[in-house]
Formats: C-alpha cells, structure tokens, sequence
C-alpha cells in the first residue's frame, strides 16, 4: 500500500526527530545534559582549530579539570540517588558561574568535569577556578534532608605555552590539567589536616 505524501513527512520529521535524538546521546551525558567525553573531544579539537588557524592573534583558550572530593564517599554513605543529586547540582553550578553559550562544560565520567574556557588565559582561569571553589564553599548542597559542604579539585592548564609560542598538543593540555586538579587535591589535603 503505497505512503500517502502527508504520512511520507510525517515518517521522515519522526525519523530526523530520532536522528537528533540519538546524536544527542552520543554526544552528552544522560544526568546533567552535558557534553560527555565524546563531545568534549569534539569541543576540544574545534577550538585547537580555531587557535591554529588564527595566525594574527592566537586567542589562548584554557582547560580546567574537575572533581568532587570525597565523592566515593558520598555515594557510600548516602547512596547513589544521593551521589546523582550531587552531580547534577555541580553541573547547574558549573552552569550557573561560567559564561552561558560560550564556556564549554562536559562531563567525561564518573564525578570528572572538563570545561573550555575560550579566550582565556592562565591568570583568567585561575579566577575562574577560585569562583568555583568559593561558590561550593558557600552554598551546601541540600536534598532529601541531607546538608553536605561540597569541595572541588580544580586543574588549570592552557593551549598556548606560558610565552605563548607554541600551541601544546590536545593530550598535553588534558595531561597538565589533570595533573594540576591531583596537586590541588593533595594541597586541600594537607591544609585540612
């Protein structure tokens, strides 16, 4: 039985509508609507292309590395509904502070975020990570009857190179990242005790 011409669009809007939908979740974490780790590399490797074909300027971008400290325990101790809760609030946070429709925000896994500060530098970055740590500091998360002071461990690393120079390559600046949020993270150790 041949498709009518009107059920033919309605079966292909309902076709590009799944299309969309899927390439959503290829590309975003199904908790916090944010990029996932796909997305972030695509995000990633679209602003290295920008700053490599950028000849004149060489708009230097930042990368900061996040994580909740003391996560595990949080989801040990409340749950994983809990540890959910406490995700999606640092996502509306990260959200909230950053620059809406121009920061990039993901989450690649488990209580890890990544976001791409576009036209940023080292000293920029740095702001960005103590407004961060400020904000956690002074909002608790609150759910279900349950009060927690959130911390986070903040990397901050840049494209270019402190003379800026030379562009680092995309896996350096993920890997000085990193390692800065794991020095941020012993210092929060020792200065709590």
């Amino acid at each position: 039985m041949p498709l009518t011409l009107k059920k033919a669009r309605t079966k292909i809007k309902a076709q590009e509508k799944r299309i969309k939908e899927l390439e959503l979740l290829v590309t975003h974490d199904h908790l916090t609507g944010l990029l996932n780790r796909r997305g972030m590399e695509e995000a990633l490797a679209h602003h290295f292309s920008i700053l490599s074909r950028d000849t004149c300027q060489k708009n230097n971008f930042a990368v900061l590395n996040l994580d909740l400290d003391r996560f595990k325990d949080i989801n040990d101790t409340y749950g994983h509904h809990i540890g959910d809760e406490v995700i999606k609030y640092f996502a509306v946070t990260l959200k909230d502070l950053l620059r809406e429709d121009y920061d990039v925000i993901s989450r690649p896994s488990g209580d890890e975020f990544i976001v791409i500060l576009p036209e940023s530098n080292l000293e920029q970055a740095e702001c960005v990570k103590r407004k961060i740590k400020d904000t956690l500091a002074a909002n608790p998360f609150n759910a279900d009857g349950i009060t927690l002071s959130l911390r986070t461990s903040v990397g901050v690393a840049t494209a270019l190179t402190p003379d800026d120079y030379e562009i680092r390559p995309f896996k350096k600046i993920l890997s000085l990242a990193d390692k800065a949020m794991y020095e941020d993270k012993e210092k929060g150790r020792t200065s709590r005790g």
